[in-house]
């Protein structure tokens, strides 16, 4: 089978060198919103702080998960002799489309992290959730002509066959980002129709959100750096 991908080394350096950026940025005004917030406590300070803090704890949380989803993905395409492109095929050219789309609405989701723009924020949230989806479509469908191929190994090399079966096809994934499409318009609209302008909302909002943030990357976060550890023990078909 003559199909490629996109070099997972280059994905690599790119992914570490924007996230880093992305999360660098608003991490250094935190101190100085922290700062603000202790000479004149205000609810919209409150705000900004919790909800700047959980979207750096999700930038985080996130940029782990690619990070180690990528490097395992470069071992399997190792493992099935897919070849990697050395430059961007205008097949792939979509999923660079979408990354730059997500990139965009993490860098939103940071910037807007305030009371005064929550409903930017919100609507960041919800595009970023959206493409989540059409990302985890695209990798399902791309390794899909190699099902039967992982199927064989289901006995002979169980690692491959488990990273297979619980990081593509799994509808973990799907179901994850419904979930978060759900709560952010759900949000949204809670906002506009029920309690606009209340700053006591920002604040529990927030509070929600940083409590929700943790709980609901770990089980990925750890789900994923098994498998990516499990992933290193596949065997290379050179």
């Amino acid at each position: 089978m003559n199909q490629t991908t996109i070099n997972s080394k280059y994905a690599l350096a790119l992914i570490d060198t924007v996230f880093g950026v992305v999360i660098a940025i608003p991490l250094l005004s935190v101190p100085k919103i922290i700062l603000s917030f202790i000479h004149a406590p205000s609810n919209q300070v409150a705000t900004q702080i919790l909800l700047l803090m959980s979207s750096l704890l999700f930038c985080s949380f996130y940029w782990l998960e690619i990070h180690e989803f990528l490097n395992a993905q470069g071992r399997l395409n190792n493992f099935l002799k897919i070849g990697e492109d050395q430059g961007i095929t205008p097949k792939q050219s979509r999923v660079f489309l979408g990354g730059i789309i997500m990139i965009n609405s993490l860098a939103a989701i940071l910037e807007f992290s305030t009371f005064e723009s929550i409903e930017a924020f919100l609507v960041a949230n919800i595009i970023f959730w959206v493409i989540d989806i059409f990302g985890s479509r695209e990798v399902k469908s791309h390794y899909k002509p190699y099902s039967n191929d992982i199927l064989q190994f289901k006995d002979t090399n169980k690692e491959v066959y488990e990273w297979y079966v619980k990081q593509i096809i799994s509808p973990y994934y799907y179901i994850y980002a419904f979930t978060n499409i759900l709560f952010f318009p759900s949000t949204l609209m809670l906002y506009l129709f029920r309690f606009h302008g209340d700053s006591k909302f920002g604040v529990c909002f927030g509070i929600i959100l940083l409590f929700v943030t943790p709980i609901r990357h770990l089980f990925s976060v750890r789900q994923g750096l098994h498998l990516a550890k499990v992933s290193t023990v596949m065997p290379k078909c050179d």
